[in-house]
């Protein structure tokens, strides 16, 4: 039988005892589609602020970015070759570690995703041995994919954002009176929208990686399986998203009785190595309980993708009319 609560023990378990999986997920985090729930709201406040739109003004200036930057590297070159150097090759350094943490994150994303496939399916076969070096060499392998999938998601919630703001734009330059209701209908259309892109992407990035489909192939066996079993991924994205928030606020709490008296205690008397360790001690939780979370949350995407593929299943709401006719 069909059950959420298995599908989570599963996906905990799988967390727990092999803990070389939260490396993938500490920088599988980084991405932005790997929680969708906490995308939903980032994405639209965000946008709502206006990044999106200067964003946006930003690209139709970067003729004038570049002719500023050739105008400068050309002035340097000009007064101060060493100076010029020196600048350039320190730009060449920062774009080398944003690309290095860039595969470091799609090659963990696909790791992930294609060891708890493994784990999940080792009861049919014995569990070959799996590690971190293995796991990166299968992110690497359908590194371009998983990147487009992945660059696609946030062209796609822009686009959607700039498509559903145009009335939004007419109404508030006409009464501003009616922003207030025009946000909160902005908000109900964005969320559907948002939540359908990051299922069909989370199964499109399980067909790249476990059954080997190519980028269009993997999005249309994704969008398949997503309209056969939209009202599952739905509850379990509300589940997730129960589990995650009742997380976070254990984490909050933990951090407010235990480090924070103490980071105050430094501030106050002036105790620089007290503070210091203790905001060192909060990154560290956050970063262990992040990359656990973020483990945990593909663990069961994975399980639930696993399942649907060899069974199918009924989502709870069916069950619960399912019962009722029969009652009557």
């Amino acid at each position: 039988m069909f059950s959420y609560r298995s599908l989570l023990k599963q996906a905990w378990k799988i967390s727990w005892e092999h803990k070389y999986l939260w490396f993938f997920g500490l920088f599988s985090s980084i991405l932005s589609a790997g929680g969708g729930y906490r995308l939903l709201t980032q994405n639209f406040s965000a946008n709502y602020n206006g990044d999106f739109w200067a964003g946006l003004t930003g690209l139709l200036d970067l003729k004038f970015f570049y002719q500023n930057i050739s105008q400068g590297l050309a002035g340097m070159f000009k007064y101060d070759l060493i100076f010029a150097l020196d600048n350039i090759l320190g730009l060449v350094l920062t774009a080398i570690i944003v690309i290095f943490f860039i595969w470091l994150a799609i090659a963990c994303q696909g790791g992930l995703i294609s060891h708890v496939q493994k784990i999940i399916n080792h009861k049919k076969k014995s569990l070959p041995e799996l590690s971190i070096k293995d796991g990166l060499a299968v992110g690497h392998k359908n590194f371009w994919a998983l990147f487009g999938l992945n660059i696609l998601f946030k062209v796609l919630v822009n686009f959607a954002f700039l498509i559903i703001t145009i009335p939004f734009l007419f109404i508030a330059l006409a009464d501003s009176g009616l922003l207030g209701s025009a946000y909160i209908i902005l908000f109900l259309i964005f969320i559907p929208v948002v939540i359908a892109l990051n299922l069909i992407i989370k199964y499109a990035m399980a067909y790249n990686v476990i059954e080997h489909n190519s980028f269009v192939v993997a999005i249309e066996n994704s969008w398949r399986l997503f309209r056969k079993n939209w009202l599952i991924s739905v509850e379990m994205l509300i589940a997730l998203f129960v589990i995650d928030f009742l997380a976070g606020v254990t984490i909050l709490l933990f951090l407010s009785i235990f480090i924070l008296p103490l980071f105050i205690v430094g501030v106050t008397l002036t105790i620089p190595w007290l503070s210091i360790l203790m905001i060192i001690i909060a990154i560290i939780i956050f970063a262990i309980a992040g990359s656990i979370l973020t483990t945990f949350e593909n663990a069961s995407w994975i399980g639930l993708f696993v399942r649907l593929e060899e069974k199918g299943g009924i989502a709870k709401l069916e069950r619960i009319f399912q019962k009722k006719k029969t009652r009557k």
